[in-house]
């Protein structure tokens, strides 16, 4: 029963990673082609975030603190480029969102 209910969870973390990696490849789409990140990505990629934290086994307060910390960071340091004109806003939002599911990804089979 132990390795069933492992082996879902394995499933769900790579079912989730994927979906983030899908977000990010129709991010990566639109702004080539439109110029525009839209808010409906960054908002799929922060909740499929905690998902994946919940399908890897990294749900306690330790880690989610962390991946707010490094996400609140990276909004402030890239928010100094866009006032400076180096960045758009949605790229800032993306960077944003997507390191709240980054420093999780190593644990993934552990």
């Amino acid at each position: 029963m132990v390795n069933a209910v492992q082996m879902s969870s394995e499933t769900l973390a790579y079912a989730t990673l994927g979906g983030l990696a899908i977000t990010l490849l129709v991010s990566i789409y639109t702004d080539i082609r439109y110029r525009l990140i839209f808010n409906k990505i960054n908002i799929a990629i922060a909740i499929g975030a905690p998902l994946f934290w919940l399908a890897s086994g990294g749900f306690n307060l330790t880690d989610i603190s962390v991946h707010l910390l490094t996400a609140a960071i990276t909004f402030s340091v890239f928010a100094v480029a866009f006032h400076f004109g180096a960045m758009a806003g949605g790229d800032v939002k993306l960077f944003a969102a997507w390191q709240r599911s980054g420093p999780r990804l190593s644990r993934i089979g552990r």
